[in-house]
């Protein structure tokens, strides 16, 4: 406040005071500091300054003699932004993200003049903005004019500063944390959804605990807990969202995450076999991944174990991914293999004929010394007509004995077979545990011929007096089983030629009976091995 005083000097002098007088300073008297606004949404900017004349420094108006409050005139507003605080850039008309508006003055006597950003953007985030206020002169209510101009005023946007879901990729069962944090002036209303919903989809979500939403300065944090109900890998994942509404005046921001939801390989099934031991269960991976493994008993002296079948679609161990939820294979089973003790070797004689020694072998009406009771005591011997010349073990590698009573002979007059099989009993020291290991032992030590021979036994068997038959009498002695072989066509051959000589000494014995003049004589050799060739000569 001012005033004067008048002094007179002299006689008589004194002073007079005047009534103060109030220096009013016309300035911005208040500005936004701080500005929010949300992406694609505007925000304005307010600078407010006296819109009447003042009386007093205590803020009272002015008024006219009509009453009326005497008003400040402006002859501009400007504004300007700044990126960095330092360099400053005058907003003018051309720029079409900025509107400055026209000042309107309250009741109050208050003038606010306007700055509107059409729309806000990262790019601006952090911008300062500030005004210029120039006000006129009015003489006659003192007032002198000049320019004013406001501090800084900084654009902050609104947004979802994060917005996740703990974990990302769970397994199915398994709780999830979404949680989504904003910024603003004021708190958001905070919204969860699935895509084409408002709401989470309970098919895949259901909710565990209800939303939350935590303060701290203008950061807000909105927390919900949910339920991965079901798979969701085969149609990539779900989509969550997260929206932060800040009012109709003010827009609203989302976003959005994605929550893959696997399958819990703990569902998953498998056949267990009866024959395992144990199925050895693996889940310490953090993958999700779950291996079953089946262990066998342990082996025996007279016992093993082995996997069967073992291919693509059985294996030792099988594994269930999350991605897919079920095994890759099913567990083999433990194949119990036993230690061979014991072996049936059976041999065929074939091609006998009615009129040969060996027709009807092996039965009570076999009348040329071959009857079930001389057979065995021929295989039981050690010459040419004995099991140890037919089975290995009983031979050179001694690994077996011959069961007296597993001697059979089998006779099928319908065929002209002969079927011999030998029981043998190895010694425990063997340990045969495989096929290829047994017929090691009992394979067919000849180099060439049957496994079993009854006829040309040697000087120490009791058939080598036997008398010699005619062709075609048990001449063809076929391998069986022990070596795997069948007659070959060589053979047959053989026997079709015995045949035809044996028909050509029936025809000779009526032409000797008709004419008397012609004698036949048919001589054979006894076939001995494959190469063996019949020699006939004819007189």
């Amino acid at each position: 406040s001012y005033n004067c005083k008048a002094t007179w000097a002299g006689a008589g002098g004194g002073n007079a005071v005047s009534d103060n007088v109030d220096l009013i300073e016309l300035t911005v008297t208040e500005v936004s500091t701080t500005v929010w606004g949300v992406e694609n949404y505007g925000a304005q900017f307010t600078c407010q300054s006296d819109g009447a004349v003042k009386t007093s420094t205590a803020g009272a108006l002015k008024k006219s003699a009509n009453g009326k409050i005497v008003l400040t005139t402006i002859g501009t507003t400007t504004w300007e932004y700044s990126a960095d605080g330092s360099s400053w850039n005058a907003i003018t008309s051309s720029d079409a993200n900025y509107d400055i508006r026209t000042s309107n003055i309250n009741p109050a006597g208050e003038r606010f003049s306007p700055l509107l950003v059409r729309q806000v953007s990262s790019a601006v985030q952090d911008y300062q903005f500030r005004c210029t206020i120039t006000y006129d002169s009015i003489t006659d209510e003192a007032v002198f004019g000049g320019a004013v101009q406001s501090a800084g005023m900084t654009l902050k946007l609104s947004e979802i500063s994060s917005f996740t879901a703990t974990p990302a990729d769970p397994i199915t069962g398994t709780n999830v944390v979404l949680s989504c944090v904003a910024t603003g002036e004021t708190a958001p209303t905070f919204t969860f959804y699935t895509e084409n919903r408002k709401i989470l989809d309970p098919t895949y979500f259901t909710t565990v605990t209800d939303k939350a939403v935590s303060t701290s300065g203008t950061t807000y944090t909105a927390t919900m807990t949910v339920k991965a109900e079901a798979p969701n890998i085969l149609r990539s994942g779900e989509t969550i969202y997260c929206m932060a509404n800040y009012g109709a005046a003010f827009g609203m921001v989302k976003d959005q995450t994605t929550v893959i939801t696997y399958y819990d390989c703990n569902d998953a099934t498998f056949r267990t076999p009866s024959s395992a031991k144990q199925i050895v269960k693996d889940d310490t991976t953090t993958t999700g991944t779950i291996t079953q493994t089946i262990q066998c008993p342990a082996d025996s002296s007279t016992a093993k174990y082995v996997l069967t079948p073992q291919n693509d679609y059985y294996k030792e161990t099988i594994t269930c991914t999350k991605e897919t939820g079920k095994y890759d294979a099913q567990l083999s089973s433990c194949g119990e293999v036993k230690k061979f003790t014991s072996s049936n070797v059976r041999g065929r004689i074939s091609g006998i004929t009615s009129s040969d020694d060996l027709w009807q072998a092996c039965t009570d009406n076999n009348n040329n010394g071959f009857n079930l009771a001389e057979v065995i005591t021929l295989l039981q011997g050690n010459d040419d007509c004995g099991a140890s010349a037919g089975i290995q073990c009983l031979g050179s590698s001694a690994g077996c004995t011959i069961k007296t009573d597993g001697i059979t002979c089998q006779w099928s007059e319908t065929n002209g077979w002969l079927t011999i099989g030998v029981l043998v009993e190895f010694d425990s020291s063997l340990s045969l545990w495989t096929i290829g290991e047994k017929n090691a032992q009992t394979n067919n030590p000849r180099t060439s011929g049957a496994r079993y021979q009854l006829t040309n036994c040697g000087s120490s068997s009791s058939s080598s007096s036997k008398k010699k038959r005619s062709a075609g009498d048990n001449d063809i002695i076929l391998p069986y089983y022990g070596n795997g072989t069948t007659a070959t066509v060589e053979e047959q051959k053989i026997v079709e030629t015995v045949s035809i000589f044996k028909w050509v000494a029936v025809i000779g014995t009526i032409a000797v009976a008709a004419v008397a003049a012609v004698l036949f004589s048919v001589h054979r050799s006894r076939k001995q091995e494959e190469s063996a060739d019949v020699e006939s000569l004819m007189n």
